[in-house]
């Protein structure tokens, strides 16, 4: 009897000590949970709804980015949207935002780049402009076609000279332009992606 009265003053005293417990404040890492919810955004949002070259490159950037970088990406997110402060109350809305800031990014172009150069996409075939460092995707065996396309319009002054001397090997010269000059500008200007032939053997 006498142990079982002590058993109930001991748990008497447990309840009392319960109640009386001091709540604990955490502190979150900001920048950490972004990570993890810019991730999440992209295995529900991006993969498989868009195509490999996306994918690839809001991986690679979410894995290199440094925190600052993601700072200054989140803070034109907050302009751009007229945020004044991230409660990921919508996380699916605030990592669209940031999405779309990240994907202004010079260094997110220049990972769809190095993607597209690499031959991911949907047909893994295109002509890289290299004057602006521009990736054109085609089907396979469309790449001179789309070549003489980004010539005619971005670089008009070679168009008329190059079209007729493909047409014909019998004119050296057009428009005060001559052979050996479009010839050396497409070689120089222009990479071909996933096509067998060479530069040099379409001029």
């Amino acid at each position: 009897m006498d142990n079982n009265n002590e058993l109930l003053e001991e748990l008497d005293n447990n309840t009392d000590e319960q109640t009386n417990v001091k709540t604990l404040s955490f502190t979150v890492d900001g920048i950490g949970l972004t990570r993890i919810l810019l991730q999440k955004y992209v295995e529900d949002f991006i993969e498989n709804k868009s195509d490999d070259i996306r994918t690839y490159a809001c991986y690679e950037f979410l894995r290199t980015i440094e925190d600052k970088e993601l700072e200054d990406t989140i803070d034109q997110y907050m302009i751009n949207e007229n945020v004044e402060a991230i409660t990921f109350e919508d996380w699916e809305k605030d990592c669209r935002g940031m999405f779309d800031a990240i994907s202004q990014t010079e260094r997110f172009k220049d990972l769809v780049f190095k993607y597209q150069k690499r031959g991911y996409g949907e047909t893994g075939c295109g002509v890289i402009d290299k004057a602006s460092n521009t990736f054109y995707e085609c089907k396979f065996g469309e790449h001179w076609s789309r070549v003489m396309q980004i010539v005619e319009e971005k670089h008009p002054r070679y168009a008329s000279p190059l079209k007729l001397m493909y047409a014909t090997h019998r004119i050296d010269e057009h428009n005060g332009v001559t052979r050996d000059e479009v010839e050396q500008f497409i070689l120089e200007n222009f990479e071909l992606i996933g096509e067998q032939k060479s530069l040099d053997e379409y001029v």
